[in-house]
């Protein structure tokens, strides 16, 4: 761990409890901003594709 970091942990520990859950929110919405949410049309692309691969384990004989 950087030194920075470590710092940073050191201090955050201090807060008081409703300040560090303040602080953990913060620090999580920050990430959640950061992932890709996939678009509507992504969802129904994936979900075609598996709706394809269960109807070809249908016809394969695989599953019933």
């Amino acid at each position: 761990m950087s030194t920075r970091f470590e710092q940073l942990a050191s201090d955050a520990m201090k807060l008081s409890v409703r300040d560090r859950v303040r602080l953990a929110q913060q620090l999580v919405a920050t990430i959640e901003e950061d992932t890709e949410t996939p678009t509507e049309k992504e969802i129904e692309e994936l979900w075609c594709a598996e709706a394809e691969r269960r109807l070809e384990e249908l016809r394969s004989g695989s599953v019933q």
